[in-house]
């Protein structure tokens, strides 16, 4: 089950840089990869691509991360696993954000494709996602309202859910700017 393994090891390496554990999650995300790529395993290559670029955002590897998402992009080209489009496009705008280095217009260009695309497949958590990160982009233009009306409208269509990270960020979002 050797893509099975490869496919957990970046996964595992992902919830470990989400827990701070920047270096050993790296590791293990690099040694999945790299068996991927050993099995020729072209299938989630731009999402876990994507991840990775996400991983390396956060461990302040901003060069690597920059790397990784337009190697995502270039695999959903050729891929065209469009399911991960949304999520791409918003991870690529938080790559962005973190390493300071570019025009807010295109952070808030890439989630609101991201938004869109989400919307357009009925893809609602995608969606939650990236109006999350255009109402952050909104309260730091000291424009809580607009943050606001982005997100109640959105969160108010879920049913369940509630006790998910995206859910309790917009509910804390929504309470904040309340």
């Amino acid at each position: 089950m050797p893509l099975w393994r490869a496919w957990s090891r970046v996964f595992l390496g992902w919830a470990r840089v989400q827990q701070a554990e920047h270096d050993e999650g790296l590791e293990d995300m690099r040694h999945g990869l790299d068996e991927l790529t050993q099995l020729g395993a072209g299938r989630f290559q731009a999402l876990v691509l994507g991840l990775y670029a996400e991983a390396n955002s956060l461990a302040e590897n901003h060069e690597t991360a920059r790397c990784a998402i337009k190697q995502a992009f270039e695999s959903l080209a050729r891929t065209r696993d469009t399911v991960f489009e949304p999520d791409l496009y918003r991870m690529r705008a938080d790559v962005l954000r973190r390493e300071g280095a570019c025009e807010v217009s295109l952070i808030r260009a890439d989630l609101e494709t991201a938004a869109e695309i989400a919307r357009h497949q009925r893809s609602k958590i995608l969606e939650l996602r990236a109006t999350l990160g255009l109402a952050r982009l909104s309260m730091k233009e000291e424009d809580g309202r607009r943050a606001f009306d982005l997100v109640e409208p959105l969160y108010e269509e879920f049913t369940e859910g509630f006790e998910t990270p995206d859910m309790k960020d917009a509910k804390m979002l929504l309470e904040e700017l309340s």
